[in-house]
């Protein structure tokens, strides 16, 4: 019977996901947040969470263990 799960290559998932930019590194991380005392804190957090999001999708940290994204953020 022939092997019916996707096939990982370098711990990549097959299908659409795979499509992902391979060259992660070259993305630069978004910027620190440093809104949190200020008198528009809730407008930069929605600002910089957003930010945030779309770095995930470009870098592909999306499909990564959640301990890994928690990581990225919060260096």
């Amino acid at each position: 019977m022939p092997d019916t799960e996707p096939v990982q290559h370098h711990g990549l998932p097959s299908g659409p996901e795979q499509n992902l930019p391979q060259q992660l590194s070259q993305l630069p991380l978004p910027t620190r947040f440093d809104g949190a005392n200020g008198p528009n804190q809730a407008e930069c957090w929605i600002r910089w969470s957003r930010r945030f999001e779309r770095y995930r999708i470009a870098s592909g940290l999306k499909i990564k263990p959640e301990h890994e994204q928690t990581v990225q953020m919060t260096f």
